[in-house]
């Protein structure tokens, strides 16, 4: 039988560079409107200042916090996306 090592978190979010997705979300945001409008530098910082932020707001949160906000403010529909509703019935002739 061959060995097979497993990873420790198999459930954790993809990083980019020490930043998880969720956080690094708002870093690429901010080089994406700094380019646009002409500040490339300052809104690089400021995107690297929110992620920070939003690195410690989601300390002790539940996983997938932008998900569940998302769905909260009505940005995310969830609803139906992966199954079907269970009262539903379809009816043929």
């Amino acid at each position: 039988m061959e060995h097979v090592t497993i990873p420790q978190f198999v459930d954790e979010l993809p990083q980019l560079w020490f930043w998880e997705a969720d956080e690094a979300l708002f870093i690429v945001l901010g080089l994406f409107i700094g380019i646009i409008a002409g500040w490339m530098f300052t809104c690089a910082v400021a995107g690297i200042v929110l992620a920070s932020i939003f690195g410690r707001f989601k300390q002790g949160q539940n996983r997938g916090l932008i998900i569940h906000v998302a769905y909260w403010y009505g940005l995310l529909p969830l609803k139906g996306l992966w199954c079907e509703i269970s009262f539903q019935r379809h009816w043929t002739s």
